[in-house]
């Protein structure tokens, strides 16, 4: 990637901002999410609705009728502004509509238009747990393995029910909830809870929604900080920032039958679940490895801004440009009545309103 540190002799004395991101309740927790850095940008940062000269969009914008009704708009009507796309999910960016994008896909590339995005938590990962203090977690019985979940993936779901044949495992979430546990997904320090809820169990299910290379969010993180040995799925990649020795990884094996028998084995074994649990996190090389990530994000971040607005665009103009867009617009509306459909109606009346809007 290929950035120019240059910096022009002032930045603007206001870098005006709309967002469409449904994790961010305001500016300053936007600057946190995207890791924005520079003191000399988030003091000039403002959040303009109305005029913006960035706007930064997430894939909420393809289910929320708000926030797809606010992307529509900026399209159409910001022609002149920069739009950056910023993936909280394993969702690639149209890099015809976007100038810069911000995905988990390290694969893809496009000059000083991408950056990685990795779960801010893996910066501060350092595991403390001596192998005294793990022999006092199996000498208090810890139960056998935990499932924290709001919503059902056919993957992760199937492995619930096969673990479960061999001894039972706690849902400690909304979703296939066994314990009578109120879900904590929705507090505001819900990550917190949910290693609280971890905490005193050998194993912890931590599968993503989806299997895709770099996708590793912040699952398998708690369940290491609950000082449990995570049951792994998603990434088939974790292993180049997560220690291997730390974690049982699915991509390992050919079968969820097969991590099955490898969580048997160290469920019977208490010295092979002592040499997981106090794993360091990172290898030294990994630990590396981050940093470069939050270096080469830090300078993606800084080349956006420091430059002549003019000439940081970066999507197309022209005649198929304009179409695109405009189809786009069009496809969100599409997806956000799809959606709500849904969520608002039964299902013995959802095929008659989809006949009658014409949605497959």
């Amino acid at each position: 990637m290929e950035i120019n540190r240059r910096k022009p002799v002032l930045l603007p004395d206001k870098i005006k901002v709309a967002f469409m991101c449904k994790w961010a309740r305001g500016l300053e927790s936007l600057i946190k999410i995207l890791r924005i850095n520079d003191p000399e940008i988030i003091s000039r940062m403002v959040i303009d609705e109305k005029n913006p000269d960035y706007i930064i969009a997430t894939e909420g914008c393809y289910v929320s009728p708000k926030l797809a009704k606010q992307l529509k708009y900026y399209l159409t009507h910001c022609e002149n502004s920069i739009f950056i796309f910023f993936s909280g999910e394993c969702v690639d960016p149209d890099l015809n509509l976007f100038d810069y994008a911000n995905v988990y896909n390290f694969e893809l590339q496009c000059g000083d238009r991408i950056s990685r995005y990795i779960d801010n938590r893996i910066y501060t990962l350092n595991n403390n747990l001596t192998r005294g203090d793990a022999r006092k977690i199996l000498e208090n019985s810890p139960k056998f393995c935990n499932f924290i979940y709001s919503h059902g993936v056919k993957a992760r779901d199937s492995f619930f029910h096969m673990l479960s044949e061999y001894k039972r495992v706690d849902s400690l979430g909304s979703h296939l909830n066994n314990t009578g546990i109120q879900s904590t997904r929705h507090n505001n320090d819900w990550y917190q809870l949910s290693i609280k809820l971890k905490r005193g169990y050998k194993f912890s299910i931590a599968m993503e929604n989806a299997a895709y290379r770099g996708y590793m969010t912040e699952k398998i993180i708690s369940s290491l900080e609950a000082h449990t040995v995570p049951i792994y799925w998603g990434d088939p990649t974790a292993a180049d920032l997560i220690n291997p020795k730390a974690f049982i990884n699915c991509a390992d094996y050919d079968s969820f039958e097969e991590v099955i028998e490898r969580v048997k084995e160290i469920d019977n074994d208490n010295e092979k679940w002592l040499d997981m649990v106090t794993q360091p996190w990172q290898t030294d090389e990994q630990r590396e490895k981050t940093l470069q990530i939050s270096k080469n994000h830090d300078e993606f971040i800084h080349n956006i801004f420091y430059q002549d607005i003019k000439k940081a665009r970066r999507r197309p103009a022209g005649m198929w440009a304009n179409l695109l867009k405009n189809a786009f617009a069009g496809f969100l509306f599409y997806i956000c009545v799809r959606h709500q459909i849904g969520k608002l109606f039964p299902k013995r009346v959802k095929p008659a309103i989809k006949k009658f809007l014409n949605i497959p």
